[in-house]
């Protein structure tokens, strides 16, 4: 499997009024796709590749849509649509029952009132009118989402279980991400993306998970969505998934595996040059930044550094020669 497979290429589709050109090569970074993309008006943009694809609301100018006559009209047909009374209508699985005298707490209600609707399962609800008329409005109590997850968020993963010693999983939003092939009949019904931090999906209606996302690490540590463990990357790679590069760790062990050389002045991290040219070396513990000593030698601070992060971080200081997989070897 190459490149193309991973990106999933949208060269020469159409969104709307946006015909994809080529990809964005500079902000294509993190697992993040852009694509140049030419819109009807003639302005070029630079588009997220999930912006496109998204089913519902997906982009589908670079911005002249929303401003265009049309579009007003559209909005302004849309909201008088609906009569300022809407007991008796029903919205998706919603029948409006009755306009109450509570006021919505969410800042775009503006203080709205809520109307008490009867959902098809029969639980009461309460969602204001703007709510209930926009047309990507409130449609049940929540339950429609309970009983399509499991249908809606199947099979858009492709596998490779047979090209390397690991397998790789290729998301719908043109990431990848890194397993063990032991571990494939646990993930392999979902639908995971890589949203730039963490490998996610969305759970399904029969499993074992109570919140809407779930993290493609913690499923393959077995760990209970809502158990208060942190599971630690060692060589920083969040969407390297395979139990090799995952161990157990706590909010402060996990915080300690961190390259931070980039913040350093000096590119070692916890080591900075005074005015005086001798070099300060220290480290921060629980918070607490403590002054590991003066040194005449850059290396000398390094060393100080290297033996306090030994001392303190143990097996979870930053390690950068943590083995990683050579992707230059598989994409290109």
């Amino acid at each position: 499997m190459g490149k193309a497979l991973m990106r999933k290429d949208l060269s020469g589709q159409r969104f709307g009024k946006l015909l994809v050109l080529y990809v964005d090569e500079e902000r294509s970074k993190d697992g993040k796709i852009y694509w140049w993309c030419l819109c009807d008006c003639g302005k070029i943009k630079s588009i997220q590749s999930t912006s496109l694809t998204r089913k519902n609301g997906g982009v589908k100018s670079c911005g002249c849509l929303r401003n265009s006559k049309q579009a007003i009209e559209k909005a302004t047909i849309t909201r008088e649509k609906y009569p300022k009374d809407i007991t008796g209508l029903k919205f998706g699985r919603l029948l409006v029952l009755r306009k109450t005298n509570i006021k919505s707490t969410r800042k775009s209600d503006k203080g709205a009132f809520l109307w008490e609707c009867l959902c098809d399962c029969g639980k009461l609800c309460y969602y204001s009118r703007n709510y209930l008329i926009a047309s990507n409005g409130v449609r049940s109590c929540g339950c429609l989402y309970v009983d399509s997850r499991g249908k809606t968020y199947k099979k858009y993963c492709e596998y490779d279980l047979t090209t390397y010693p690991f397998g790789i999983g290729y998301c719908s939003n043109g990431t990848h991400f890194f397993f063990d092939k032991e571990d494939y009949d646990k993930i392999k019904n979902y639908s995971w993306w890589y949203d730039g931090r963490y490998v996610c999906a969305h759970s399904l209606k029969d499993d074992c998970y109570t919140t809407e996302i779930i993290r493609l690490h913690r499923v393959v540590m077995d760990l209970n969505d809502r158990e208060d463990i942190n599971i630690d990357h060692k060589n920083l790679v969040r969407y390297d998934c395979r139990k090799s590069n995952l161990r157990r760790a706590t909010d402060s062990q996990n915080g300690k595996n961190k390259d931070l050389k980039h913040l350093s002045s000096t590119g070692i991290v916890g080591v900075k040059q005074e005015p005086s040219g001798k070099y300060v070396a220290t480290i921060t513990v629980d918070y607490k930044t403590m002054r590991l000593g003066l040194f005449d030698t850059i290396e000398e601070a390094a060393e100080a550094r290297c033996e306090a992060e030994i001392k303190y971080f143990k097996e979870f200081k930053f390690d950068q020669y943590a083995e990683k997989i050579d992707e230059s070897l598989i994409f290109n």
